[in-house]
């Protein structure tokens, strides 16, 4: 964790850097160092916590990432009127953030002697366990769904048919995350209530509502009603995710288990915006919204065999 953040730090540089070709490298550099971040930090998360102290912290973790992908667009932005190579200069915050966890961060270190080809010959016959193989690929159609038919074609949308403006744009989008991170930081209170299988069924429910919604709508304040329900469905989903991805994995092998379960995420990343552009040269844009639910009702079903 520690070599990946002080890779990751190194971006601060390009903050002084004016060519471009170094500015790539540097980029390249990041891309090392920021790449397995998120699956360790739900590893170690996975490693000190268990149960429904798991999806608690996993809420957290969740609610944290939804406030800074709602904030910095915002930051970054104000940061960049002042010249381009200013949001560049936001890593250090964290450099103390590393220092912190290199000296204070007590985790669990498993005793794994294994080779390497041996190691991943046992996760391999792990993964394909089938309630592994139906978490991998409802992790799959999530980001389809999420970076298709929402992130791809709902900024579509708004621009096209409605006419807003960019900073309106980004500030409906910035609604989603905004609502996730305050569902997600009460999911220690929801797990109380209801079971994770019940929880994602609900999440995946109101999925397909939102994405149903927003076609129909004729007004664009009245975009506030599926930015909330979808808002309250990936606060709920993601964190809970995780969580039965790290209950699946065994000790040894969790972090390889979760970086395959956050490969599984960009491919899903990938193949969303490339599938629902062909919906759109097929059915138009409404189709992109409908084909997204068709995807959650899809996932409802998938959580029961889970």
């Amino acid at each position: 964790l520690s070599l990946s953040d002080a890779i990751w730090y190194c971006w601060r540089i390009v903050f002084f850097v004016r060519d471009f070709k170094l500015l790539l490298i540097l980029r390249l550099i990041q891309g090392i160092g920021a790449a397995p971040l998120g699956s360790l930090t739900v590893t170690i998360i996975g490693d000190l916590y268990s149960r429904k102290e798991l999806i608690a912290a996993m809420g957290y973790n969740s609610s944290i990432r939804s406030i800074g992908s709602a904030s910095y667009p915002a930051i970054g932005g104000a940061l960049a009127m002042m010249g381009w190579h200013y949001p560049f200069i936001l890593p250090v915050i964290a450099v103390p953030i590393g220092f912190l966890v290199l000296f204070n961060l007590k985790t669990p270190e498993p005793e794994n002697e294994v080779h390497i080809r041996e190691h991943l010959n046992i996760v391999w016959k792990k993964l394909r366990n089938r309630q592994v193989v139906r978490l991998l690929v409802i992790g799959i159609i999530i980001f389809v769904m999420l970076f298709g038919s929402y992130m791809t074609c709902f900024p579509l949308l708004l621009g096209n048919s409605f006419g807003l403006s960019s900073l309106i744009i980004g500030l409906i989008m910035a609604g989603v995350s905004l609502i996730a991170a305050v569902t997600s930081s009460q999911l220690g209170k929801i797990i109380k209530l209801f079971s994770k299988k019940i929880i994602l069924k609900i999440s995946f429910i109101l999925y397909a509502l939102a994405l149903s919604i927003i076609p129909l709508i004729s007004q664009p304040w009245l975009f506030v009603i599926p930015i909330i329900i979808f808002g309250i469905a990936h606060g709920m989903n993601i964190p809970v995710i995780q969580a039965l991805f790290a209950e699946a994995a065994p000790v040894k092998y969790r972090a390889t288990f979760m970086s395959v379960s956050g490969m599984t995420f960009r491919v899903g990343q990938t193949l969303g915006p490339l599938l629902m552009g062909m919906v759109i040269s097929i059915w138009g844009i409404g189709g992109a919204f409908y084909a997204g639910a068709g995807l959650s009702i899809v996932m409802f079903i998938i959580v029961f065999r889970l």
